[in-house]
């Protein structure tokens, strides 16, 4: 027996690639719909001093509040979830060159951060309706 006796598919192809893209794609997508708030980012080039208490912060409002639960950060939450559902999906046609994933991937991700907040806006919901 020899090694090309086995048929045996590598442990890390693009299966497992798109179930890591669908898992990721189905987490951001509850957080989308619950409207779990965004973490708030302290780093270098951030001036945010208390980013870890203001994001405890967010997470106790959301736990207190009763009542229609998604927000302005469900539109990143959703863009998130498509982007990941498409690269899953461009994972698994290797088929497709570049121009087109690329069409695929940012197109309906970057209509749903841009029109998503703008339509918001233009109805007049605050960006959070928890805090």
């Amino acid at each position: 027996m020899s090694i090309p006796d086995f048929d045996v598919e590598p442990v890390v192809g693009p299966r497992f690639w798109a179930v890591v893209l669908g898992v990721a794609s189905a987490v951001t997508g509850v957080l989308a719909i619950i409207g779990w708030p965004m973490p708030v980012i302290s780093g270098r080039y951030s001036s945010e001093p208390h980013a870890w208490a203001r994001t405890v912060q967010g997470v106790q409002d959301w736990f207190a509040h009763d009542g229609w639960r998604m927000s302005g950060t469900s539109w990143i939450f959703g863009a998130l979830a498509i982007a990941a559902l498409a690269g899953a999906v461009v994972v698994l046609r290797p088929a497709w060159s570049g121009g087109r994933t690329s069409l695929l991937v940012v197109g309906p991700a970057g209509a749903m951060l841009v029109v998503g907040p703008v339509v918001q806006w233009a109805l007049g919901l605050p960006w959070s309706n928890y805090g």
